[in-house]
């Protein structure tokens, strides 16, 4: 039998109960909202009501209650952005509807849960509406749907119709993704595996158990590298992806399972990387595709970004990853008490070298940090002609001098193929690279595939790092350190005659320039006196752009980039240096 909350026990509930007050009144606001008929996602707040219809929470068009298959889901044709309505069909609120009755033991939330998905069922029945497309937003259903009713078990609010009607549809969700599981090795793939392992233990089928988890071992090899990243080179889509792997070894781990060791191996490796890479502020930098996906609800006032739940989640699986410094509320419903004690901050490597992911990490201990991407351009099936929910940043970096934050990545604002933003937040001029002008990385295709992608080469020795971006017309070698409380870039250009040279230092939101000199770049942290003086060493054009940077999904914050420029003829060498005064 399938279980994934081993904090159902009268002792946790009353600990989250009484000692986590602004998480739980959180959890009461999303569940009394829901009674009400509102719902919140992605900065929106919509009517459950028009969403059932199938309304578009952006645009307001109507999607047609078609069959999956013949609805077209790309701008040219469909309502909007198919991912608002997605958002709504994972049915993120469900859990809060079941915490809200855990601590009041008011039958009405319950119920309303219940309601609503015998609603939603005669809204989608024979497989219509978009909510069927997407595997990992069915995974992401299923999850809360497993949640909510672990949560309401023993409620007045199931009885044996609704029981069998429920199941009758969680099979149909986990039949459609054991029936399309067969594709490219990728996210939706791997997450549909896991879920398909979870329908045989919620069944107690395990005839075939075995196929599927060696259906898995394959998938998670191809994804999962040796040292720990992720091949499709996107911080969300490795850690949504680690999450249906814990939860998976959860549910075989509380069937009475042993958990394979190369699915023990992949966690752990994975957690060694995020570990490592970590910056200054607790959160990973966050490059490529991020579509805001996550399997284990999260309440606020936790961040988003935090990832010490996933050490806290494998820690208490018996994996070998170290201590969380602080468990999020959210996972005691997972794990349950005194399955995890608390480390203090963690010491992260002063420096850290990912060959496979083509990612490297310098720190000084001091608060200053560099994470540097120079590898594969992202996820490439053999045979295939296509990279996906990688960005063009290779030879990009993010930077912290002595706490502030200097350069980022702009992150992703929205899927949508028609937005200017999409395009253009995914190009090398919107990361901290540099470039030949008129070349590109790789061609963009669509919304997630690229064409035609360049692969870097990087080191690390003696704290410098090392990046190669080479074709036969040009050669750029980048050298990254931290030096005398100093962030030092040197570039060595070698190109035919007549070419260009661009940069692009995409800054901070907190920074902004305020004096522009001939070979100096004064930038003064927001709200402070705090300034970082940046020092080129040749006489290169200058000017600055707008941009925007994005954490979460459809939220934006403007931003300001540096743009500089360079004839070289041949071989020419740049050193930019960032230094606090």
């Amino acid at each position: 039998m399938l279980k994934l909350l081993n904090g159902l026990d009268k002792r946790t509930v009353e600990f989250i109960r009484l000692k986590l007050q602004d998480s739980n009144l959180e959890i009461i606001s999303i569940a009394d909202n829901f009674t009400r008929g509102i719902v919140e996602f992605f900065g929106l707040r919509r009517s459950v009501r028009d969403l059932l219809l199938g309304v578009d929470p952006w645009t307001g068009h109507i999607w047609p209650s078609k069959h999956y298959k013949e609805l077209f889901f790309d701008p040219g044709h469909s309502p909007g952005d198919v991912k608002f309505l997605w958002e709504f069909m994972k049915h993120n609120f469900l859990p809060a509807l079941g915490k809200a009755y855990r601590f009041t033991g008011d039958a009405s939330y319950a119920k309303s849960g219940v309601e609503f998905i015998k609603e939603w069922l005669k809204s989608v029945e024979d497989e219509r509406g978009a909510s069927w497309a997407g595997h990992p937003h069915i995974c992401q259903r299923i999850t809360n749907w497993l949640f909510f009713f672990e949560l309401i078990e023993g409620s007045e609010a199931v009885g044996i119709s609704e029981k069998q009607e429920i199941d009758s549809y969680l099979n149909k969700q986990w039949r459609l993704l054991e029936k399309e599981y067969e594709r490219p090795a990728n996210n939706h793939r791997l997450i549909s595996i896991c879920f398909v392992i979870m329908g045989r233990l919620y069944n107690n089928s395990a005839s075939d158990l075995e196929f599927w988890l060696g259906e898995l071992k394959s998938t998670t090899e191809t994804l999962f590298l040796p040292d720990g990243g992720f091949s499709e080179q996107s911080t969300s889509y490795h850690r949504f992806s680690l999450e249906s792997l814990l939860l998976a070894s959860q549910g075989l781990k509380n069937a009475g399972y042993e958990i394979p060791s190369w699915l023990q191996d992949a966690v752990e490796r994975s957690l060694v990387y995020f570990d490592a890479v970590l910056e200054p502020s607790g959160q990973p930098p966050v490059f490529g595709d991020n579509s805001d996906e996550i399997f284990i609800v999260r309440e606020w006032p936790e961040k988003f970004w935090d990832m010490e739940y996933l050490f806290a989640f494998g820690r208490s699986l018996g994996f070998n990853v170290r201590k969380p410094w602080i468990t999020p509320p959210s996972l005691f419903w997972i794990i349950g008490l005194g399955k995890v004690e608390p480390g203090g901050k963690p010491e992260q490597p002063l420096q850290a070298a990912f060959p496979d992911s083509g990612h490297f990490v310098l720190r000084d201990g001091e608060g200053s940090y560099v994470f540097f991407r120079a590898g594969s351009f992202g996820l490439h099936i053999p045979g295939e002609t296509w990279w996906a929910h990688s960005h063009s940043d290779q030879l990009g970096l993010v930077a912290y001098l002595e706490g502030i934050e200097i350069l980022t990545d702009p992150g992703t604002y929205r899927y949508n193929e028609n937005d200017f933003e999409r395009m253009i937040m995914k190009d090398e001029s919107f990361h901290s690279t540099v470039m030949i002008k008129g070349v590109k990385q790789a061609k963009y295709s669509s919304s997630f595939i690229y064409k035609d992608a360049l692969d870097a080469k990087g080191t690390l020795e003696d704290r410098v790092i090392s990046g190669v971006l080479e074709t036969e017309d040009f050669r750029i070698q980048r050298e990254v350190q931290l030096e005398d409380r100093k962030l030092v870039i040197t570039d060595r250009i070698l190109a035919r005659p007549g070419s260009e040279a661009e940069w692009y230092f995409a800054l901070s939101p907190n920074l902004s320039p305020v004096e522009l000199e001939p070979g100096k770049v004064v930038l003064q942290e927001i709200g402070s006196l705090k300034k970082v003086t940046l020092s080129i060493s040749e006489e290169v054009s200058l000017e600055v752009l707008p941009g925007y940077v994005s954490y979460l999904y459809n939220r934006a914050l403007p931003s300001q980039r540096l743009h500089f420029g360079l004839k070289v003829d041949g071989v020419k060498v740049v050193k930019f240096v960032f230094a606090v005064s």
